[in-house]
């Protein structure tokens, strides 16, 4: 992948990590400082970024083949986020109330138990 002198088991690694475990690009970056590596956020981004593209084909024919085999269920669910940015202004954590905001999204899940995959897909609420 590039010019970088990663070898492509550290990026599968990272990959696996982000995509199957769910660990936040944060803390991957946290994660391959602790084996002594430093990469920069833009270039541990572009290797997701990466592999997204190389995937994303993958991505239709294996929801299809999931549907036709297996057990959908669906379900709207509202997503509470809390915003407490800073104004910037000298104001500490302590000194901002969190604004919350609510969402709601449609979650399917897809599950074929021949071919033991599970697929989320997620949709803005509406028709």
């Amino acid at each position: 992948m590039g010019r970088s002198k990663v070898t492509e088991s550290l990026i599968s690694e990272v990959l696996t990590k982000y995509f199957e475990v769910g660990m936040t690009i944060g803390d991957i970056e946290l994660w391959l400082k602790d084996m002594g590596v430093n990469f920069s956020h833009a270039t541990v981004v572009g290797w997701i970024e990466q592999a997204v593209k190389i995937l994303e084909p993958q991505d239709k024919p294996l929801q299809r083949e999931i549907i036709t085999d297996g057990y959908m269920h669906s379900d709207e669910s509202t997503v509470k986020t809390c915003d407490a940015r800073l104004s910037g202004k000298g104001e500490t954590e302590k000194d901002v109330e969190p604004e919350e905001h609510y969402s709601k999204r449609w979650i399917f899940c897809h599950y074929s138990p021949k071919w033991n995959l599970i697929q989320f897909v997620f949709h803005e609420r509406g028709r």
